[in-house]
């Protein structure tokens, strides 16, 4: 029975069998209720009447007790149907999806280490290493990828934003150390003087605050990945966030 919380070790193929033999049974079980009656009718007795009566509650109680074993049948088939149509349709969203994230991907990766390689052949390098280290079951040598993703920005920076001497008056006002050890800050300096030289106003506006979240994101983990233990989960999103930023980085260099 489906309801009692037992288990039925039936295949579905035994299922739809019994389901066919049950409702024969059903069938012969009606008959031979008619065939009582008949029988009834013919002999006119009190006592022929009786045990027609008696043969039919049997017959009922059996067709009822039938019928219910056929419900609990069907409702296992459609049970079985609903959930294999889930699974077929989670699974045909999860292989679109993923068919459509990697040619989305695979397009944006192709442009990044092409410009990469040609503008920063050092960059590119470090961030294999990234690739290598977080592949390495142990602390240590996640911080070590979470170093070379550092150095992946510094190198960047050192690019599109050589270093300064002294406090430099930025884009914002403000007065800010650009020297070779504040590479965050040349990386913030460059992305606002970009940004701010362009005409598609608010939308680059709130490209730049989130692409300052996720680099100072990137150097916080980055910094914690010199000092303390950091797990496999932060690594990745490091290096997932240094590639992005990385690649929003040399947009706006192209542009």
């Amino acid at each position: 029975m489906v309801d009692t919380g037992s288990y039925n070790a039936m295949s579905v193929k035994e299922i739809e069998q019994a389901i066919v033999l049950i409702d024969n049974y059903i069938t012969s079980l009606i008959q031979q209720i008619n065939n009582v009656d008949d029988y009834s009718h013919i002999k006119k007795s009190k006592q022929s009447e009786l045990i027609s009566q008696g043969k039919n509650i049997l017959l009922n109680e059996q067709i009822k007790e039938q019928r219910e074993l056929l419900q609990d049948y069907k409702r296992i088939l459609d049970r079985i149907e609903h959930r294999v149509f889930s699974y077929l349709s989670n699974k045909e969203k999860q292989l679109f999806l993923k068919e459509y994230n990697t040619n989305v991907f695979d397009k944006y990766q192709q442009q990044v280490d092409t410009r990469l390689i040609s503008i920063a052949p050092d960059a590119m390098e470090q961030l294999r290493e990234s690739y290598k280290r977080v592949d390495e079951n142990n602390a240590e040598a996640w911080s070590q990828a979470a170093v070379s993703c550092r150095r992946v920005l510094k190198t960047l920076a050192d690019i599109v934003y050589p270093s300064v001497v002294g406090k430099i008056k930025c884009n914002d006002g403000n007065e800010r150390v650009l020297d070779d050890a504040n590479f965050k800050n040349r990386l913030w300096e460059y992305v606002s003087q970009k940004i701010s030289g362009t005409k598609t106003g608010e939308l680059l506006l709130v490209q730049l605050n989130d692409l300052g979240n996720r680099i100072d994101r990137l150097y916080d983990l980055s910094s914690k990945g010199t000092h303390d233990k950091i797990n496999k989960n932060e690594i990745y999103q490091c290096i997932i966030q240094t590639y992005l930023t990385v690649g929003d980085i040399l947009f706006l260099y192209d542009k």
